[in-house]
């Protein structure tokens, strides 16, 4: 903190000292919209969606009306009815001096840029996303701190997946945006490969011209960035076959 003047007992305290103070201090209405701490997990077992303990947040949309909202322990949130194949926000608001959940259809109701609250308003403090499958399901997954992860299967099934066949021999795009919520760029990959020792395949963010990320026989883990589109580029090398499954991404 800035120190203003030092002042002895007795004397006269300039009053453009305080003001500075005032000024420089920072509102609840200023922080409305923050987590105390780190923003709460949010996690799905394909069944509930539970937020996460955490610490509190402050909320408002005016100087009025912005208030901290205390903490609160682990908590499923109600669902409600839920479309196939959709993203979802979660988001805490104040319920009288209490927190309560809202969940949302992503479209028209999305997480402002700094992913603070919505993007139309203060009073809901975004939480986080999750997607349903094609029976209106929550997807299993967990978000911590904003990384996003799908449940993997001993069996690579994963949720959701996504394959290329290996028909591509050039650079060949591959839209991930039916996975990952639009303000997400970064996603998480398994790339696997079916072919002999030595034979391989590439992956590569889209619209660059670079060699790519060799993969090879077997699979492996890869973060990759995405373009605003949200593809990636695979190309298939010398291997029978690529199949990229996604993993999860970064908000």
């Amino acid at each position: 903190m800035d120190l203003v003047h030092t002042y002895a007992a007795g004397d006269q305290v300039a009053s453009a000292d305080l003001n500075n103070i005032q000024s420089q201090a920072a509102s609840l209405f200023h922080v409305s919209g923050s987590w105390r701490g780190r923003r709460p997990t949010l996690e799905s077992d394909g069944v509930d969606v539970v937020v996460g303990p955490h610490d509190g947040f402050a909320a408002g949309t005016t100087q009025a009306d912005a208030v901290f909202v205390p903490a609160a322990g682990r908590t499923a949130v109600s669902l409600g009815t839920l479309a196939a194949d959709t993203f979802y926000c979660v988001y805490a608001r104040n319920n009288a001096g209490a927190v309560a959940y809202s969940v949302e259809a992503y479209t028209g109701n999305e997480p402002n840029s700094a992913l603070t609250h919505k993007n139309s308003g203060r009073s809901r403090v975004y939480v986080g996303t999750f997607l349903t499958n094609g029976g209106a399901t929550p997807f299993p997954f967990i978000s911590i701190a904003g990384r996003v992860r799908y449940r993997v299967t001993t069996t690579l099934a994963l949720a959701p997946t996504m394959a290329s066949s290996g028909a591509s021999v050039a650079f060949a795009d591959v839209d991930l945006a039916p996975w990952l919520p639009a303000h997400a760029l970064y996603a998480h990959v398994i790339a696997e490969v079916t072919g002999t020792l030595g034979q391989n395949g590439y992956i590569r963010t889209n619209a660059t011209t670079n060699a790519g990320v060799p993969v090879y026989a077997g699979g492996a883990a890869y973060g990759i960035e995405t373009d605003a589109t949200q593809k990636i580029e695979y190309q298939r090398g010398s291997a029978a076959s690529v199949a990229l499954y996604v993993l999860g991404y970064d908000e």
